[in-house]
């Protein structure tokens, strides 16, 4: 595992983009109306801007894996980050999501320690021919290890990563029903 850098932008960007176009909670956000894979793309774009501004983007070795991770300490309002914003309101969320993005982020922010401790794991992905390999969990593992003991928190809607969390040791302390999709929220730390 390496950190990413700006020139992996684009095989980061497909890589989240293929990774999620059918992934309800990512259609929750961009809708699943003619240009949907178009706002995906825009949603893999600013996760990935946020993920170098305000966290660690990692790259597996092999380049067939990469996750991105906000660190709240470094999570600082600035121009840079209002301009990320309203492109994604334009681009992704065109205003008639809005509601239903800022009902989800302060659901999965109300399980997080207010003292901005703990790391957010925003988005793993693992191209779609390397699924099932292994590969996506050994990245999680060097992620674990990278944060040295730090709580990592992260949500799935996605049914076949639960018990890949279960293996990981990780602790579910939320399933959140959103109409479209359940949300289940963990942590990395069984003791919390």
């Amino acid at each position: 595992m390496r950190l990413a850098e700006e020139k992996d932008t684009n095989l980061i960007v497909d890589m989240i983009s293929d990774t999620f176009k059918d992934n309800k909670s990512i259609l929750y956000l961009t809708g699943e109306k003619k240009g949907h894979l178009k706002r995906i793309k825009y949603l893999a774009e600013y996760s990935l801007k946020k993920g170098f501004l305000f966290g660690d983007v990692f790259l597996s070795d092999d380049r067939k894996a990469c996750a991105v991770l906000i660190d709240p300490k470094k999570e600082i309002i600035s121009f840079k980050s209002i301009l990320l914003d309203i492109k994604l309101v334009f681009q992704v969320l065109q205003i008639v999501r809005v509601p239903k993005a800022l009902k989800r982020e302060k659901i999965i922010k109300s399980f997080h320690p207010k003292d901005k401790s703990h790391i957010h794991f925003w988005f793993l992905s693992t191209s779609r021919k390397n699924q099932g390999k292994g590969i996506g969990t050994k990245l999680i593992k060097e992620i674990k290890e990278y944060y040295n003991g730090r709580v990592i928190y992260f949500e799935t809607s996605t049914k076949r990563n639960l018990n890949l969390y279960d293996r990981l040791g990780s602790n579910k302390i939320a399933i959140v029903d959103l109409k479209e999709y359940k949300l289940h929220i963990y942590n990395s730390d069984r003791n919390v």
